[in-house]
């Protein structure tokens, strides 16, 4: 039989100062540093995450300032296994950089998840033509995991990068929105029910009138014989 993969690729990508680095380092069990420094190269990070007692290999790689050239690379768009679109939620201007990048390269084919960093700090309101939340929604994907990397509180993320790797079609916006509404078949039937009903009702009423018009209407004497009602009532 196939033997299953234990070792998947992860890109992480955000803005300047979303908090990439801050996040891997978690992963790799590093300690919180307060010191920032722009990342100019690309790095790699490899950790082992238990998912339901199966031990799973991520590699995460952040790219410095070559996010744009990895995305527009069809090649290692299919390397990619999981894409980690990290961004500030203290920063207005964090999660448009996303959007940006799903505007201009082709990345609804690669498995996905939305990272809010720094929840710690006062959350803002991000600038762009939807929240974070309702852009999640219109992919078909589950809300941004909000994590504090100070604070040590990562609500499981890697953990829910990994069973992603282990479903990617749960994550994967081209499957998602290529899937029919499921209350759009449940609209059909009822549609189709309702119908059915309209069909039974009329023709019902149609044997209901014919029968009313032969025996009722016809079985009348006609206006040249009158009844004896009438006749009783001329004496």
């Amino acid at each position: 039989g196939k033997i299953p993969r234990s070792v998947f690729l992860c890109y992480v990508v955000g803005s300047s100062g979303s908090g990439k680095t801050s996040l891997i380092r978690s992963f790799a069990k590093k300690p919180f540093s307060e010191d920032y420094a722009p990342t100019a190269r690309s790095t790699t990070t490899v950790n082992s995450v238990d998912v339901k007692g199966s031990e799973k290999y991520l590699v995460m790689q952040e790219f410095g300032p070559y996010d744009t050239s990895v995305l527009q690379s069809r090649r290692q768009l299919e390397a990619c296994d999981l894409l980690v679109m990290v961004y500030d939620s203290s920063d207005p201007n964090s999660f448009a950089y996303l959007t940006d990048l799903r505007k201009n390269y082709s990345l609804d084919a690669v498995p996905v998840i939305f990272v809010a960093t720094k929840s710690d700090l006062d959350f803002v309101e991000q600038r762009g033509e939807q929240p974070p939340d309702i852009y999640c929604r219109e992919l078909k994907l589950t809300a941004p995991v909000y994590v504090s990397v100070k604070d040590g509180q990562t609500a499981n993320v890697f953990q829910r990068m990994a069973a992603i790797t282990r479903s990617p079609q749960s994550a994967t916006p081209a499957l998602l929105l290529s899937r029919p509404h499921a209350w759009s078949a449940a609209k059909i039937i009822g549609v189709t029910a309702l119908a059915g009903v309209g069909l039974v009702s009329t023709f019902a009423a149609y044997h209901a009138i014919k029968y009313w018009w032969s025996n009722i209407i016809h079985s009348r004497p006609s206006s040249s014989q009158p009844s004896s009602f009438f006749k009783k009532n001329e004496l």
